[in-house]
C-alpha cells in the first residue's frame, strides 16, 4: 500500500478496525465492484483479524448494494449469504435507508459526480454518525488524483476477481479452489430444543376484578373483561368466564 509516494501499513486504511465493523460496497454497474475488489478484501481480512475465533466459523459482515438490478455476483470474496448483497432502486434514498438497515460503518461508493439529493427525515445524520471512513473508488481500479493505492503481488489477491470476471473460464480454477475449503458440517448449525423458563412469581387478586391478573407458577394469564390472554412459560392454560 502507498499514500502519496510513500508505503504505508494496511492498517491505516481503515484506522483501527474493531470487531463491531461492518463493510458496504455500492455497486452500479456489472461487477462494477471489482475496481474495489482489493479494499473488499483488506476489510474482510480485518474482520478476521478483529477477533480470530470467526476464523472458520462465520462469514464476514460485508455487504454489497446492487443499484438498479443485479450486477453480478460477490459470492468468491465470501459476501455470502446472498441475503448480504442487496438488489436496490436506481434511488439515492432507499440506498442510504439500506445502509443504515444494515449498520454500515466502512462505505465504499462508487466516484462520480456530485448532485442534489433529498433523503428521508434525519437518514444522513444517522448514517454519518455511525460510518466511521468513506472512500470513493471507481470500476476501473483507479480514480483520478487518489489519496492512497492499494497493490497485490500475489496471485491468491486476483483468483476471486478472476471468477467473478469470467466465471465460464475459470472453472478449473474454481474446483481447485473448493477442493481446499473445509468440509461443512451441517451440525455446527443445529442449535437443541432448550427448555421454556419456568415462572416462579405467583401473583393474585380477586377473580372478579375487572383486569384481574391470576397466576400459578409457570402459568400466567391476563384477563380483560370476557378476554384471556396467555403469555406462556412452561404451560399455560386459560379459560374466559
Amino acid at each position: 500500500m502507498r499514500i502519496g509516494s510513500a508505503p504505508a501499513e494496511l492498517d491505516s486504511v481503515f484506522g483501527g478496525f474493531d470487531p463491531h465493523d461492518r463493510f458496504g460496497l455500492v455497486v452500479d454497474r456489472p461487477v462494477g465492484g471489482v475496481g474495489a475488489s482489493l479494499l473488499l478484501q483488506l476489510a474482510i481480512a480485518l474482520f478476521y483479524d478483529a477477533d480470530s475465533r470467526r476464523r472458520g466459523r462465520v462469514y464476514p459482515e460485508a455487504y454489497v448494494f446492487h443499484v438498479g438490478g443485479w450486477h453480478g455476483s460477490f459470492g468468491w470474496y465470501d459476501v455470502f449469504p446472498l441475503r448480504k448483497e442487496v438488489v436496490l432502486d436506481d434511488d439515492p434514498a432507499v440506498v442510504l435507508e439500506a445502509i443504515n438497515d444494515r449498520g454500515i460503518t466502512r462505505l465504499a461508493v462508487v466516484d462520480r459526480l456530485l448532485e442534489t439529493v433529498r433523503h428521508r427525515h434525519q437518514e444522513p445524520a444517522t448514517a454519518l454518525q455511525r460510518i466511521r471512513s468513506a472512500f470513493a473508488y471507481s470500476p476501473s481500479g483507479r480514480v483520478a488524483s487518489p489519496d492512497f493505492e492499494l497493490s497485490a503481488s500475489d496471485r491468491a489477491l486476483v483468483e476471486n476477481t478472476e471468477i467473478t470476471l469470467v466465471p465460464d473460464e475459470t472453472a478449473a480454477l474454481q474446483r481447485e479452489l473448493i477442493e481446499i475449503l473445509p468440509p461443512i458440517d451441517e451440525r455446527e448449525d443445529f442449535v437443541p430444543p432448550q427448555p421454556p423458563p419456568v415462572a416462579f412469581e405467583v401473583l393474585r387478586r380477586s377473580r372478579s376484578t375487572p383486569g384481574g391478573l391470576s397466576a400459578r407458577p409457570g402459568r400466567v394469564a391476563l384477563r380483560l373483561g370476557g378476554v384471556g390472554e396467555c403469555q406462556r412459560r412452561s404451560s399455560c392454560r386459560s379459560s374466559v368466564g
